[in-house]
This record gives structure tokens, sequence and C-alpha cells, in this order.
């Protein structure tokens, strides 16, 4: 089937599934199929339309899907992973058609962001304020800098904020978990905070504040 063919019969399938913007789409799946070539685009053509046909905002969707895409270092991994998880796929899809915020934050961090959703057990585990603690503590150790160290809080607590919202999205976690699980992520954001102001309170005055 040549490339045009089967852009044409796929808007036809993304118009059914709410696609505005047609000639976007089309400019989308265009470069989808130039950042991972023909053969890659074609085996994961598929999963993308079956992807959309769930998701909140199949035009941002697809446009932010093709802008992560275009982000990566280089495909194989994205492909070989996709290839053998379709649940990463569509979490991407998932995401990138209900939050901006968090979409932004994955397109930036493209190859960061799928060796998140890589690990198997991301969106089945609740951490737990211990484990979340300790995960903060191991990302903010030896950052002797207050700017890498609010960085790297900041970078934590929005993969944690991914997180939950897949779960939340894909209905692996019901409201009472999403709620707890914000209200763990935000005391223990909030500690390790405090920690690091009174630490520096400590050394200013040169002993217990």
């Amino acid at each position: 089937m040549s490339f045009d063919k089967q852009i044409k019969q796929t808007l036809e399938q993304l118009s059914s599934l709410g696609i505005q913007d047609a000639s976007q789409a089309r400019n989308n799946l265009d470069l989808l199929r130039s950042s991972l070539g023909q053969e890659g685009f074609s085996r994961l053509l598929p999963d993308i339309l079956s992807g959309l046909a769930g998701a909140a905002d199949p035009d941002m969707a697809l446009n932010n899907l093709e802008r992560f895409v275009s982000g990566l270092a280089g495909v194989a991994p994205f492909l070989s992973l996709c290839g053998s998880r379709r649940d990463v796929l569509l979490s991407l899809i998932t995401i990138f058609g209900a939050s901006r915020f968090l979409s932004t934050f994955l397109i930036t961090k493209a190859d960061a962001g799928l060796s998140f959703l890589a690990e198997p057990d991301r969106l089945t585990h609740t951490p737990g304020k211990e484990q979340l603690s300790e995960q903060l503590a191991a990302m903010t150790n030896g950052k002797a800098d207050d700017k890498q160290f609010y960085r790297a809080l900041r970078i934590f607590r929005k993969q944690e904020m991914l997180r939950i919202a897949l779960r939340d999205l894909l209905h692996k976690a019901d409201l009472q978990e999403v709620v707890g699980e914000l209200s763990d992520l935000a005391e223990v954001c909030l500690q390790r905070a405090f920690e690091r102001v009174e630490a520096g309170l400590r050394k200013s005055h040169g002993g217990p504040v």
C-alpha cells in the first residue's frame, strides 16, 4: 500500500475518532512516518489509532505524539519498547490527549520520559510516603547548590504527578487512592524542602536554629 493511500485511509479513520483538523493530522502523520521510517510507522499505526480512539482530545494527542517522537535521541528504543509493550504507547497517547502540562514535561525530556514509562511497576505499584521519601532523598542528596536541589525536587514532583495522573486516566486507581497519593507526594516534597531550608539556617548560624 502506498503511503499516500495509507494516509488517506488513516485520515478517514481519524475523522471518525473525532479529529477536527484533517490537514494538521496529515502533517503529523507525515512527520511521524519520517521519524519512525515507513516500516516502523506502519507497524505502530494500528496502535496509534487505537489509542486515539480513547483520547480526550485526539488532535492534541496526535500532535504531542509527533513532537515527542521527534524529540527522542533515537527511535529504535521507542519502536522496540512499543512493539513489546503496547501499554507504553497507550499511556503516552492518553497523557498527550489529556494534559498540556504533563505533555510538555514528557516532550521536553523525551528520552527520560520513555525510560520512566518503561519501568513495568510504575503504574501498578503505589510507593507510599516512606518509599517516596527515599526516592526523593536519592535524587536530591549531594546537591550542594540550591538551584540544583530545587530543580531535582521539581523533576521528582513532575515524575510522580505523571505516574499518578496515568493511574487515574487509565483507571488503575480510584479517586480515594489518587487523592491519597497526591497528599503523600505533597507532604514528602514539603518535608524535604523544609529540611533543606532548616539545614541552610543551621549552617548560616553555625549551629541549631
